[in-house]
C-alpha cells in the first residue's frame, strides 16, 4: 500500500517542480524582454534628444527671423474672404436654371 502513496507523491512533486521552472523561466524571460524594450525606447529618446539639441540654433534662428520679419515666411496669412449670400445669389441669377442640371 505504501509504495504506490509514495510514488504517487514523487510523481507529484517532481510535476509541482517542472511546472515551478517552467514558470520561473516564462518570467526570466518575459523580464529580460522588458529590460530590452525599455533599452530601446531610452536609446531612441536619447538619440531623439540629441537631434532636437542639435538643430536648436536652427530653429531659434528661424524662429527670431520670422519674428522680426526679415524673414521669408509671412507675419500674417492672407485674409480668407467669406462668401456671401448676395454673391452666390448673383451666380445662379447670371447661369439661369442650368445650375440645376450641373447640380444633379
Amino acid at each position: 500500500d505504501s509504495p504506490p502513496i509514495v510514488c504517487k507523491m514523487f510523481v507529484e512533486f517532481e510535476q509541482r517542480r517542472a511546472q515551478l521552472e517552467s514558470r520561473d523561466a516564462n518570467e526570466r524571460k518575459r523580464k529580460a524582454e522588458e529590460v530590452a524594450v525599455e533599452a530601446d525606447e531610452a536609446k531612441l529618446a536619447a538619440k531623439e534628444a540629441a537631434a532636437w539639441e542639435k538643430s536648436r540654433q536652427k530653429r531659434v534662428a528661424g524662429w527670431r527671423a520670422w519674428s522680426t520679419g526679415s524673414g521669408r515666411g509671412l507675419r500674417k496669412p492672407p485674409a480668407i474672404k467669406a462668401e456671401g449670400a448676395d454673391e452666390r445669389e448673383k451666380e445662379f441669377e447670371s447661369r439661369g436654371v442650368e445650375w440645376r442640371r450641373d447640380w444633379r
